[in-house]
């Protein structure tokens, strides 16, 4: 950018960005270490599970392509669970899916097929309550009913 590394002009006020990409490309005046972009109210935030964003009804970003269903969340009050969201290492739902791949692979005792099917379920269990737990919000339209998930 040919903007790179200049002084902003003199007639910029302190708080107006001058060295923009655009386009969503965010960032800060250089040599300002406030330490987050100036991207107001248009933080993508990619849905309530893991991440703990505003939930995600799949708005199309106009933006993207048509194969790409990507959105984008204009925050307004309160953004979704306000990122307490989660970076999971291990779930129960690993172990029993890994504990069906040992059966099959390395003909350990037990039934795959029902480990298999615990541990879907368990993860299942884990994303449908995950909102309530953290203080989310859906939108009701968008959660499946436990007919949807047997």
């Amino acid at each position: 950018m040919s903007c790179q590394g200049a002084l902003s002009p003199g007639h910029y006020p302190a708080n107006m960005a001058y060295c923009m990409a655009g386009d969503g490309y965010f960032g800060r005046d250089h040599g300002d270490p406030s330490g987050i972009p100036p991207d107001g109210q248009h933080r993508t935030a990619w849905g309530i599970y893991p991440a703990g964003g505003d939930f995600d009804a799949l708005a199309v970003n106009t933006g993207a392509s048509s194969s790409i269903q990507a959105s984008i969340v204009t925050l307004t009050g309160t953004p979704g669970a306000r990122g307490a969201g989660i970076h999971p290492i291990w779930l129960s739902s690993f172990t029993h899916f890994l504990l069906a791949e040992a059966t099959l692979a390395l003909g350990n005792a037990g039934d795959a097929r029902a480990l298999l099917e615990t541990g879907v379920r368990q993860s299942i269990t884990k994303v449908m309550n995950f909102p309530a737990a953290i203080g989310g919000t859906t939108n009701a339209n968008f959660v499946p009913t436990s007919t949807d998930v047997t």
